[in-house]
C-alpha cells in the first residue's frame, strides 16, 4: 500500500486535505479527529463568508480556527489573504511572515495569488521574496531537525546527504551500497519523469524556487514509530508502506523499491502542480505514481539506461475486473470522489488508474496527455478531454481500444506455483532493501551451492531490482526451470552476487 497527502486550493486560499490512506479509520479515530473536524468546519464557514463578501466575519472564523490549530501555516496564509482583501497590505505581510515561520514555502502561489494584490505592493513583500533562498534553506534545516528528533532513534546512525538536482535531502538508515543504489534509482526516475511527464522540472534554474523535500529511509523500528505517530495505533498495522505529505515536504518509505518510487513520483507531480497552481484529482495522482512502481531497465543514449513501466500485480487486478465485467468506465473512474477512491475497494481503484496510465505510456501519449491536461485544466480538471486530445479519438473509441489493450496485456506472476521456476529457498519480506532468505535446504540446494545463506537479502535478479516480494515473484515468473540467473544479495554490510540455476518449486 502507498499513501499520499495534498493541499488543494479553494477561492485562491489554501485548504489542506488530510492524509488519505487505503484504509478506513475506525470510529475511535474519527472521534479523536473531532478538533480537526471543528477546524475544518470553521474554515468552510470562513470561505463561505468570503463568497458573501463578509470579510470581517471570515477573519473572525479563521482566527477561531487558528486557536484550535496554531501550528498550521495554512491558517496564517488565509488570514493574510483576508487582510490583503481588506486593503491592509502591511498587516497581510506580517501574517505571511508568520505563515513562512510555520512552514509555508510555496513561492509560486505567493507571487500570483490575486487575493494578495495589496500585500504585493508593500516593501515587506519584496523583502520576503528577496529572502526566499534563505527561507528555503532554513525550512530544510528545520525539517531535517524535526524529522531526526521526532522520527528516528538516537542510537541509529543515519546517513545525511543532499541531492541538489533532485532537491532532496536524505536521511537513510540503510548501508552505503543499498543507499547509493536507491539514489541512482530515483535519479533515473527523475530523468524519466522529465522526459515523459514533467518536462518543466528539467529547468534547474527554475528548480531553485522549489522547496526541498526530506526523504526518510528508516529502520523497521523507526518506521513503526513514524507510523504510530502519523496515523495512531488503530492504523499502525494497516499495511501502509509509506507516504509523501506535501505540506510537510517529507517522504517516508519502508522499502527502497515500489514504495519509494511511488512516493518520490508524488514529490515530482506536486512540484509540477504547484508551479502550475493546479490541484489534480486522486485518480491522476495515484495513477501516475502507481505507474512507476514496477519497471524494467531499457538502453538509453550514450550507453546509459532508462526505465519502462511494465505490467504488475495491479494490472492483474484490472484484468480480472475486466473479465468479470466490473471494470469502471473511464468517466466514472475520473470522477470518483477522493474519499470513495481511497476507502471503498481502494485496491481496485488504484489498479484501474495505474492500468490506464500504463496504456497511455505504452501508446507513447503520456507526455502529450499531461501537456494537454495542464494546459486546459481549468476547463476540465478530470483529464478526460485531454485524453481525447492526446489520442485523437472520442472517449467511447478510446475506451474500446483501452479494454482491448488490457485484455491482451500479459498476466504477471503473483506467486511461485508448484513446478514453476524458483530459487529453492523460503523468503520473508525483509527490512526494505530486498526479501530475506528465511530457510534454505541443507543439502542438494543450488542456492546453497552457489553461496547463498539464511539471512541474505535478495536485492536483484539479473540486475533487476527485487526490493519487495512482489518484484521478486514477478521477475522469477519471467524465467523457466533450468535458467541460470545472477542473484545480487546483501549479507550484513557486504554486497555480492551468485549464479543460481533455477529449479522447480
Amino acid at each position: 500500500m502507498r499513501l499520499a497527502a495534498l493541499t488543494a486550493c479553494a477561492l485562491a486560499l489554501l485548504s489542506p486535505l488530510a492524509a488519505v490512506a487505503q484504509v478506513e479509520p475506525d470510529q475511535s479515530t474519527r472521534q479523536e479527529a473531532d478538533p480537526e473536524a471543528r477546524a475544518a468546519a470553521l474554515q468552510a464557514r470562513a470561505f463561505e463568508a468570503i463568497r458573501r463578501g463578509d470579510l470581517p466575519e471570515a477573519e473572525r472564523l479563521l482566527r477561531d480556527q487558528l486557536a484550535l490549530d496554531p501550528d498550521n501555516f495554512v491558517i496564517y496564509y488565509n488570514i493574510a489573504c483576508v487582510r490583503s482583501l481588506r486593503g491592509e497590505g502591511a498587516d497581510a505581510c506580517e501574517w505571511l511572515v508568520k505563515a513562512v515561520e510555520h512552514g509555508f514555502v510555496d513561492r509560486f502561489t505567493l507571487t500570483r495569488d490575486p487575493q494578495l494584490r495589496a500585500a504585493r505592493r508593500e516593501d515587506a513583500f519584496r523583502r520576503l521574496i528577496e529572502a526566499w533562498p534563505r527561507i528555503l534553506d532554513r525550512h530544510l534545516e528545520t525539517n531535517l531537525r524535526v524529522t531526526r528528533d521526532r522520527l528516528t532513534t538516537k542510537t541509529t546512525a543515519y546517513t545525511a546527504e543532499r541531492d541538489t538536482r533532485l532537491r532532496v535531502a536524505f536521511l537513510s538508515a540503510f548501508d552505503a551500497t543499498s543507499f547509493e543504489q536507491a539514489r541512482a534509482d530515483l535519479s533515473r526516475l527523475f530523468d524519466w519523469g522529465v522526459a515523459n511527464v514533467f518536462p518543466e522540472l528539467g529547468d534547474q534554474a527554475a528548480s531553485a524556487d522549489d522547496a526541498w523535500t526530506v526523504v526518510l529511509l528508516p529502520t523497521p523500528r523507526d518506521f513503526t514509530k513514524w507510523l504510530r505517530a502519523e496515523y495512531g495505533p488503530s492504523l499502525a498495522a494497516a499495511g501502509i508502506g509509506g507516504s509523501y505529505v506535501h505540506d510537510q515536504k517529507r517522504l517516508v518509505a519502508q522499502d527502497l523499491g515500489a514504495t519509494l518510487r511511488h512516493e518520490f513520483f508524488h514529490v515530482l507531480h506536486w512540484r509540477s502542480a504547484t508551479r502550475l497552481g493546479q490541484d489534480h484529482p486522486i485518480w491522476i495522482q495515484e495513477g501516475l505514481c502507481s505507474l512507476v512502481e514496477d519497471y524494467e531497465s531499457v538502453a538509453a543514449g550514450a550507453g546509459g539506461t532508462s526505465l519502462r513501466p511494465v505490467a504488475s500485480w495491479r494490472t492483474n487486478i484490472a484484468k480480472r475486473l475486466l473479465q468479470a465485467n466490473r471494470l469502471m468506465p473511464l468517466k466514472q473512474l475520473a470522477t470518483t470522489p477522493r474519499d470513495r477512491f481511497t476507502s471503498t475497494n481502494p485496491l481496485a481503484h488504484y489498479a484501474q488508474a495505474r492500468a490506464f496510465f500504463l496504456y497511455l505510456a505504452d501508446t507513447g501519449k503520456l507526455r502529450d496527455w499531461y501537456a494537454a491536461y495542464t494546459r486546459d485544466h481549468a476547463a476540465d480538471p478530470t483529464g478526460l478531454r485531454a485524453i481525447e486530445a492526446a489520442l485523437g479519438k472520442d472517449l467511447p473509441a478510446i475506451e474500446a481500444d483501452y479494454r482491448a489493450w488490457l485484455r491482451a496485456l500479459p498476466t504477471v506472476a503473483e506467486q511461485i506455483k508448484p513446478g514453476r521456476a524458483g530459487l529453492g529457498v523460503e523468503v520473508d519480506p525483509g527490512t526494505g532493501d530486498g526479501p530475506t532468505i528465511a530457510e534454505i535446504p541443507p543439502r542438494d540446494s543450488a542456492a546453497r551451492a552457489a553461496g547463498l545463506r539464511r539471512g541474505d537479502a535478495i536485492t536483484a535478479i539479473d540486475g533487476k531490482p527485487t526490493r519487495d516480494l512482489n518484484e521478486l515473484v514477478r521477475i522469477l515468473g519471467e524465467h523457466q526451470v533450468g535458467d541460470e540467473v545472477e542473484v545480487s544479495f546483501r549479507r550484513g554490510k557486504t554486497h555480492a552476487t551468485a549464479r543460481v540455476k533455477l529449479g522447480p518449486r
